[in-house]
């Protein structure tokens, strides 16, 4: 029956937040290890390690763990140990899910893994896995809302989310491993199995207009699957968003290929090929029981919950893209001071933006800095591949292109980086304006004040009906040179506004 998952306990949030944070993650098919630098809203990864054992293979006909799988995670957790132990992690959180739950010598595992890993492992519960993932999605897509779907080698966690809470949820037995034990190669019986499971979860069909979030490894392939066979021009997994009809199509197309024929199409373990069949019809079929208008990927799930929930309530309300953009800006920049008095002196020239716009103009200018070590001829080049292939959570895919677009902008002026027209299905022309907008005006600034807040403090930017009026303390007056004055004038055309500078009152 589902559960309300949001009344599921938290754990404590101990542990010292600056050192690193290690989870293990025993899933039925995979173990995992991801060290992160620290306790912090938008983590940094140190270290992510997979390893593929599916320890629950069998395990719905035999009631036991797979041996050899056993012995495979056992090492792969000795192994993490020495990892955890050379990166001084602080803490590891180790959680062990839907095969060590339901296996009957899941305890005895469970009793060497712990000693194998070196810290106590925590056997979630259904509702417990559940609300983390959910937690999860919410860490990485601050607005997601409609339903978090986890599968795993063993389980589909269902689990509603809405305005950055957590609601119902519902552990089904639908992981690929276990289908594939009880119904082996037939996929008539698979989807049956699955239709009648997805059927008996009522508030699915609530779910009108809304979106399913896809997480685990699964369906992350399912994922990557589509993204090689559309040519999709940005190469991330994280929310990317595949239209309904679309996603039960290539699901239904995916139900029946093998693996040969998959592994030509992108470059995939052949453990996670073998099963794939199993998680397209597990997606197919929710998808098509549920009245969702898109599928999205979530990259944060699982591991990324249990670090969110360790969080103070003011930190997980942090904007993760801005979190992740200061991050960087303090890491790589001059002067991370520069990048909200930046933000507030060239807000006159966008009045209208959104407010989706503004949070990207504040992440744009805590990344303004980013190149400024290469070589003046590749800061462009550097800042568009940096920031289009940054894991940066929070954006969609259009709003990544056109973040980075922003910064190529900020180093060249006014020309295009090569190749963007392969990104014409993720901009339109207004997003690029906006781009070359925000672009222009940071080049300007950097131009006039070499990124010294002290000497933005003594100048005023406006606009005055057709006018670009730069006001300035008279002592700034050596700062408009041929060479700044060329910037004021190309940020001005653009603006279709004429530059005009005038000593300030």
């Amino acid at each position: 029956m589902p559960t309300d998952v949001a009344s599921v306990r938290a754990r404590p949030a101990p542990g010292n937040v600056s050192t690193p944070f290690g989870v293990v993650d025993i899933g039925s098919n995979s173990v995992r290890l991801v060290i992160f630098r620290a306790l912090r809203r938008s983590p940094v990864i140190l270290h992510n390690e997979k390893v593929m054992c599916g320890i629950g293979r069998a395990l719905a006909s035999t009631g036991r763990l797979d041996a050899d799988g056993a012995e495979r995670a056992l090492s792969a957790l000795t192994r993490f140990r020495v990892v955890a132990e050379g990166l001084h992690v602080g803490t590891i959180e180790a959680v062990a899910t839907a095969a060590a739950r339901d296996a009957e010598n899941g305890r005895a595992f469970l009793d060497e893994a712990e000693r194998r890993i070196g810290a106590p492992i925590r056997l979630l519960s259904g509702e417990e896995e559940a609300r983390y993932s959910a937690l999860g999605v919410i860490a990485g897509i601050p607005g997601a809302d409609g339903i978090v779907g986890d599968l795993g080698g063993g389980s589909l966690e269902l689990c509603s989310v809405a305005r950055g809470e957590v609601g119902r949820g519902v552990t089904l037995p639908l992981g690929p491993l276990r289908l594939a034990d009880v119904a082996g190669s037939d996929m008539a019986k698979v989807r049956k199995l699955v239709a009648e499971a997805v059927a008996g979860v009522s508030w699915l069909h609530e779910m009108r207009g809304r979106t399913l979030y896809a997480v685990g490894g699964a369906w992350r392939a399912f994922a990557r699957l589509r993204l090689e066979t559309t040519h999709h021009p940005l190469h991330i997994l994280h929310a990317y968003a595949i239209p309904r009809q679309e996603a039960i199509d290539f699901a239904r197309f995916l139900a029946g290929q093998s693996r040969r024929s998959m592994e030509r199409i992108a470059d995939i373990s052949r453990r996670r090929l073998e099963l794939m069949p199993y998680a397209a019809v597990v997606l197919g079929e929710v998808v098509g029981a549920t009245p969702v208008d898109e599928v999205v990927v979530s990259a944060f799930g699982l591991r990324e919950g249990l670090l969110y929930d360790r969080l103070s309530p003011e930190e997980q309300a942090r904007d993760p893209l801005i979190e992740a953009a200061r991050g960087i800006g303090e890491r790589e920049g001059r002067d991370p001071a520069f990048a909200e008095p930046l933000v507030r002196w060239t807000g006159p020239l966008f009045p209208d933006e959104t407010r989706g716009e503004s949070r990207l103009r504040m992440a744009a200018a805590h990344l303004s800095d980013l190149a400024w070590r290469a070589h003046p001829d590749y800061r462009s080049e550097l800042a568009f591949s940096e920031i289009l292939t940054a894991p940066i959570a929070g954006v969609t895919h259009s709003e990544h292109v056109r973040l980075a677009l922003a910064l190529h902008h900020r180093y060249v002026g006014v020309s295009d980086p090569d190749g963007l027209e392969r990104f014409k299905g993720l901009l339109d022309p207004l997003s690029r304006a906006w781009a070359k907008r925000v672009g222009l005006a940071f080049r300007f600034a950097f131009a006039l004040t070499a990124g010294s807040p002290d000497i933005l403090k003594g100048l005023k930017l406006r606009v005055q009906k057709d006018q670009l009026l730069i006001s300035r303390a008279g002592e700034l007056g050596p700062l408009f040179d041929d060479r700044t004055m060329r910037h004021l004038v190309q940020l001005a055309e653009l603006c279709q506004l004429k530059p005009e500078v005038a000593e300030r009152d």
